[in-house]
């Protein structure tokens, strides 16, 4: 079973016959993988590789009383599934987890029986990952005995904010586990409102666009798998929100 745009496959107007719903996954995305080949040499350079998108197919069978019904019925369907920007899947199996995926290619219906037709639905999320229903917020320094965890199976972006109390020349934000940093090189004041979106390699004061104080030797770091610590100079409290994803 699966829900798709916020509506579930069982949902009465689309009629599918719940016995017959299947999803198949693959264990992993496809990857790309970065070789470069030089003539001369044997073998090549592996400069590691890219996630493809993931692709996947659901089957099910639409069942009703009358012909006329089983086509009112796969017109809902098809309306239902004809989105043209990524919407959220959701697994029955994982209810805490999403897709952002869209249809790709033909959604095909074989008619099986008068009132009845077997549909195969190819999907597509550019996106491979899986991501957490539900976001998590952490304020750094942490409380004691308080830990914060990403306890997704891969590392994951996040959005950090803060609000400075004092003026200063710079901000700076390490990651503990990995040593990596986001460099904001300009004056900041009291009351200034940073914001940084390592997804989106964003960041903003007073919502004004701020990427170009980033330094050059900044990373917009992802948060790993398991505890992980952040930590601002000068020494001013963070917030960071983030939605935990599996591979």
């Amino acid at each position: 079973m699966f829900s798709f745009d916020g509506k579930s496959v069982t949902d009465p107007e689309f009629g599918v016959v719940p016995g017959t719903v299947r999803t198949v996954f693959p264990l992993l995305p496809g990857v790309r993988d970065g070789l470069i080949e030089i003539p001369g040499m044997d073998g090549a350079y592996d400069m590691g590789a890219d996630r493809e998108p993931l692709r996947f197919t659901v089957y099910f069978l639409i069942r009703r009383d009358t012909p006329g019904e089983m086509l009112q019925s796969a017109r809902s369907v098809a309306a239902w599934l004809n989105v043209r920007e990524p919407r959220q899947f959701i697994r029955n199996q994982e209810p805490d987890k999403f897709y952002m995926a869209r249809l790709q290619g033909t959604a095909g219906m074989d008619r099986i029986l008068a009132s009845g037709g077997y549909c195969s639905v190819p999907f597509i999320a550019p996106d491979p990952y899986a991501y957490a229903v539900t976001a998590k917020t952490v304020t750094f320094p942490l409380e004691p005995g308080v830990k914060a965890v990403n306890a997704g199976s891969t590392a994951c972006p996040c959005t950090i904010t803060c609000t400075l109390d004092d003026d200063v020349d710079f901000l700076k934000i390490t990651i503990a586990e990995t040593g990596e940093f986001i460099h904001l090189n300009r004056a900041l004041s009291a009351g200034d409102e940073i914001l940084i979106d390592t997804g989106q390699r964003f960041v903003s004061v007073n919502g004004a666009d701020a990427r170009a104080d980033v330094t050059y030797i900044s990373t917009y770091f992802s948060l790993p798998p398991g505890d992980f610590t952040l930590a601002a100079l000068p020494d001013i409290p963070l917030t960071v929100t983030f939605r935990e994803r599996w591979a």
